[in-house]
């Protein structure tokens, strides 16, 4: 379920095409550590092409997706309560156990991802103002 939600959350996050290398990570670090200078167990990996950094600030998990060293979205987790009322409700429509929710900052604009899981599969939902499924996966 991990992988499977760390794949559908960078796919849900941003779909760029660029070439991240190890070579960049040292920059990107720091201009992370320059946004994030009281982050928490820090860590990072290489995903589609970019860097994903993990840390904890102010108490929740984070993840900050960077383009070489320009930050394109980060990605907070947070309680299905904190989702936007409209979007609460729309989970209804949905079978499924909510197992994960992020809430998505990228250039100020905020989008939700929604992952639920249930007896047959995994799904995905993302949305700004309606949630609509994103991706689907058969256990």
């Amino acid at each position: 379920m991990k992988r499977l939600f760390f794949v559908s959350l960078a796919v849900c996050l941003i779909s760029l095409s660029s070439s991240a290398s190890e070579k960049n990570v040292p920059s990107v670090l720091k201009s992370f550590y320059k946004t994030f200078h009281n982050a928490q167990n820090v860590n990072w990996t290489e995903v589609d092409n970019m860097v994903r950094i993990g840390f904890i600030l102010n108490g929740r998990s984070q993840y900050a997706y960077y383009d070489n060293e320009e930050l394109v979205v980060i990605a907070t987790e947070i309680k299905t309560d904190e989702l936007p009322k409209t979007l609460q409700d729309q989970l209804t429509d949905y079978k499924g156990v909510v197992t994960q929710v992020y809430e998505m900052n990228k250039n100020n604009e905020k989008e939700y991802c929604v992952v639920l899981d249930n007896s047959s599969k995994h799904i995905v939902l993302k949305g700004k103002t309606k949630l609509s499924v994103y991706l689907e996966e058969k256990k």
